[in-house]
């Protein structure tokens, strides 16, 4: 018996035959309607999500124009998704989710917040952020560096989601949603020499700022490897940024203000 709202996954990708016969599925509510469209059993995996209570019936149908027996197997499997609560600033380890399912990370803001996603391991996942203002990040995938914008998020309840990009489901992975509290205080002309928490994570320095003051970010290339850079406004925008090691011309603030500055490796790193 199906339960509504029950998210399943069907996995036919055996088929044998003689001949080029084909064998399709459908799936039949409890009222006898067709739910979905007529998938061809060897397809591959796809999911679906029961819509009713009841008793479902699962048709496996040759084609009129079949002329030999067809061999097929499938697998028909109940997706759970995870929810969770998530702390700040802190890693979030996963060994990864299954085919079709989501990971649901739950936190909340007590005030608006300046956060950015730190992607720490894994690149077969995407993730997604909605809050009380609804949707803040759609499907974003943590492969590229991210030379962006911080977020900007306002007081209120958020979940951060994570699916897999892959039909083998998402392989581990790992990440931190850093905020403040994770900046570490810079001050003006002061030698930082420092190794990443992990190889493609990413490290904030806050520094204060008077508009006009005129800075210029003088850098020696990293041990092995890319490290970027990238300067945020106390908005949360991102001003100038580039490579640790190239040049880097003067710049001036543009407001009065906490300025991040935000060194990370690439995510091809290993």
């Amino acid at each position: 018996a199906g339960t509504a709202g029950q998210k399943l996954s069907f996995d036919g990708t055996d088929l044998t035959s003689s001949g080029n016969n084909t064998v399709k599925w459908r799936l039949i509510d409890p009222y006898g309607r067709q739910e979905g469209s007529l998938n061809s059993l060897d397809s591959g995996s796809s999911s679906f999500t029961t819509k009713a209570n009841g008793q479902y019936l699962l048709v496996v149908e040759g084609a009129q124009g079949n002329t030999a027996q067809v061999d097929y197997s499938f697998t028909l499997s109940k997706v759970n998704d995870i929810d969770t609560a998530m702390p700040l600033d802190q890693v979030v380890n996963s060994s990864g989710t299954l085919p079709y399912q989501l990971a649901n990370y739950h936190f909340t803001l007590d005030a608006d917040t300046t956060a950015v996603f730190d992607s720490l391991a894994g690149t077969s996942y995407q993730w997604s952020l909605t809050g009380p203002l609804g949707q803040v990040i759609n499907a974003r995938q943590p492969a590229s560096y991210d030379a962006d914008n911080a977020l900007q998020l306002a007081a209120g309840s958020y979940t951060l989601t994570v699916s897999s990009t892959s039909s083998n489901g998402s392989g581990s992975y790992a990440f931190r949603l850093l905020t403040s509290a994770s900046a570490q205080t810079l001050n003006p002309s002061e030698a930082i020499d420092a190794t990443l928490f992990r190889s493609t994570g990413q490290t904030i320095y806050k520094v204060v700022l008077q508009q006009g003051d005129r800075l210029h970010l003088d850098s020696q290339p990293p041990a092995g490897g890319t490290v970027r850079w990238r300067l945020l406004d106390p908005y949360g925008v991102s001003i100038d940024n580039g490579r640790l090691g190239d040049g880097a011309d003067p710049f001036s603030a543009p407001v009065d203000g906490e300025y991040w500055l935000v060194v990370g490796g690439d995510a091809g790193e290993v």
